[in-house]
């Protein structure tokens, strides 16, 4: 009989206990909870690796640009703090007759500059954008670049300069001690006067 009771009771019975909402109410909140916070962790990650393919896909395709340039030199000049280093190159080309250089001859009247400036790409002010001045032309290669410097010495060796460029990419700071911010420095050494030998 007393079975018969319970049975009916369980039937009869609507809704759910509070100590059951509770329980219920409680598993949803931590399962919420490690969902967003996974879901943060992966934003943060992926936030953090696309600026910096960002700063490394800036950092090497301005350094490639001097560099092709750089090589072609007949000779060079390091402004703003130089004269074996500094933040700003002059490269003169070898004299063009038809369609190749005469690498005896300087073409002096077309000098080339790469430096820093802001986005006006007036010499002498500070900013991070990369510029490059010739024949008049004046041609923005890449910006949020943090640091340009170009060196020579004797380590390097004759007709050698030493480009080092760091450029950054902005992400976002979860916590007070992220940076903000992601960096890439590469340094190359680059040898002019490659196809003229005798001078």
């Amino acid at each position: 009989m007393q079975v018969e009771v319970t049975t009916k009771k369980l039937r009869n019975r609507r809704g759910f206990t509070v100590l059951e909402i509770l329980a219920a109410a409680g598993v949803m909140a931590l399962l919420l909870f490690c969902t967003v916070t996974m879901l943060i962790g992966a934003m943060c990650e992926v936030d953090n690796d696309l600026a910096q393919v960002s700063a490394d896909t800036n950092a090497a395709t301005a350094l490639q640009w001097m560099v092709m340039w750089v090589r072609e030199a007949q000779k060079i000049t390091i402004y703003d703090n130089g004269p074996s280093s500094g933040k700003r190159l002059c490269v003169i080309l070898p004299e063009t007759v038809g369609d190749h250089y005469d690498r005896t001859l300087s073409d002096d009247a077309n000098p080339m500059f790469f430096y820093l400036s802001n986005q006006s790409g007036v010499v002498g002010r500070s900013g991070t954008w990369l510029w490059w001045s010739w024949k008049g032309k004046l041609t923005p290669i890449r910006k949020d670049v943090v640091n340009l410097l170009f060196e020579v010495n004797s380590e390097l060796g004759a007709d050698a300069v030493q480009i080092t460029i760091t450029t950054s990419d902005n992400v976002f700071k979860y916590a007070a001690t992220d940076s903000g911010k992601r960096e890439t420095t590469l340094t190359q050494r680059v040898i002019y006067m490659r196809n003229y030998y005798n001078h």
